[in-house]
């Protein structure tokens, strides 16, 4: 009698781990496809941050190209041009790209192109008019520096989120391996 009661015993517990291997085949699988999703979210992160790192970058050349042209402009001025730029200097022009100085200008309004188009293709009145020439490119400055410190900004955000994808996809690795070990293990 006794012989019986150890074998439907064992059967039992033979049944009861065999149930939670599957519960945890279960798990793993899950759990692997969980690991699958967040590292796949770690690639498009990383493709999202470099995408805004190379905005960043474009939007901080175009910056230092519009300084530079400002500069140029206020050096190299030809005729009307030169003498209402004469007076420009390197601190005058920084006065005026401060932020106290950009809080008291308005942008001027473009129609149909800026005046910085027609000051390049010749335009006689634009070059005569110095003054709206530097407001349009202290406009085009100040929305490019706006652009750029967003794009930086978008460029942490993502460089955070992967962090975050990528701590998980740790974590999940560590379950998958906790999980492995309990099946391969019973």
């Amino acid at each position: 009698g006794g012989g019986g009661g150890g074998g439907g015993a064992r059967a039992e517990e033979e049944e009861r781990l065999f149930g939670q291997q599957q519960q945890l085949a279960s798990e793993l699988a899950l759990t692997s496809g969980l690991l699958t999703a967040a590292e796949a979210a770690l690639a498009t992160s990383r493709d999202a941050e470099a995408a805004a790192v190379r905005r960043a970058a474009e939007q901080a050349a175009a910056l230092s190209k519009l300084e530079d042209q400002l500069l140029s402009r206020g050096r190299t001025g030809g005729g009307e041009a030169a003498a209402a730029s004469s007076s420009l200097t390197l601190a005058s022009v920084l006065h005026q790209l401060s932020p106290a100085a950009a809080s008291q200008r308005q942008p001027p309004p473009s129609p149909g192109g800026s005046r910085l188009d027609a000051a390049e293709a010749g335009g006689g009145e634009a070059e005569a008019d110095g003054g709206a020439m530097m407001r349009t490119l202290l406009s085009q400055r100040e929305r490019a520096r706006r652009e750029a410190e967003e794009a930086a900004a978008e460029a942490g955000r993502l460089r955070e989120q992967l962090r975050s994808t990528q701590s998980k996809g740790r974590q999940l690795h560590s379950d998958n391996l906790a999980l492995y070990e309990k099946v391969r293990n019973p």
